[in-house]
């Protein structure tokens, strides 16, 4: 569902750049958001992605010999 919302405002964005004179911001707005599009695509999977900023409770929920 997520991901559906961002290919309509990608596709919505990117028919307004072409049909808007100021094409070169919207543009620019299309390119940022396809970008973080891929980005979410390749690696922010709440499955594969584990994120915590301190490093021994990350090494303790991924090393099995921590």
């Amino acid at each position: 569902m997520y991901h559906r919302l961002q290919i309509f405002l990608l596709l919505f964005f990117t028919f307004v750049a072409f049909a808007s004179d100021a094409w070169i911001l919207w543009a620019t707005l299309v390119i940022f958001l396809s970008m973080i599009f891929l980005a979410d695509l390749l690696f922010l999977d709440t499955s594969q992605f584990k994120y915590n900023p301190d490093y021994k409770n990350w090494a303790r929920s991924v090393d099995p010999r921590y």
